[in-house]
C-alpha cells in the first residue's frame, strides 16, 4: 500500500494520515509513505517508526519532475493498493 500526501496544509486529514501511517508500521503492514517534502510532517512520521520518501512537489501535484520521481517510486514498490489525499 502507498499512502501519499502533497497537500500544504496540517488539517484534520493530514493528522489522520500520519496517524494511520503510524498504525499501520506498528502492526508490520507493507507499506510506502510519499510526502511533499515538509521538515515536520517528516519528524511526526519518523517518530512513529516511519521513514517517508519526501519529494519536492514545487508546484502541487502538478509539478512534471516530481510526478516523475512519484512514478519511479510507486513501479520499484509495486502496490496492491494506493490511498491518495492531496
Amino acid at each position: 500500500m502507498i499512502h501519499l500526501l502533497v497537500g500544504e496544509s496540517w488539517g484534520g486529514a493530514e493528522r489522520f494520515f500520519v496517524k494511520l501511517a503510524g498504525a499501520l508500521e506498528k502492526r508490520d503492514i507493507d507499506s510506502k509513505v510519499i510526502i511533499k517534502r515538509d521538515e515536520q510532517r517528516a519528524r511526526d512520521l519518523r517518530t512513529l517508526g516511519v521513514e517517508p520518501v519526501e519529494l519536492d512537489f514545487q508546484k502541487g501535484i502538478g509539478d512534471i519532475f516530481a510526478r516523475m520521481a512519484l512514478a519511479r517510486e510507486v513501479k520499484a514498490f509495486a502496490p496492491e493498493m494506493s490511498w491518495w489525499r492531496g
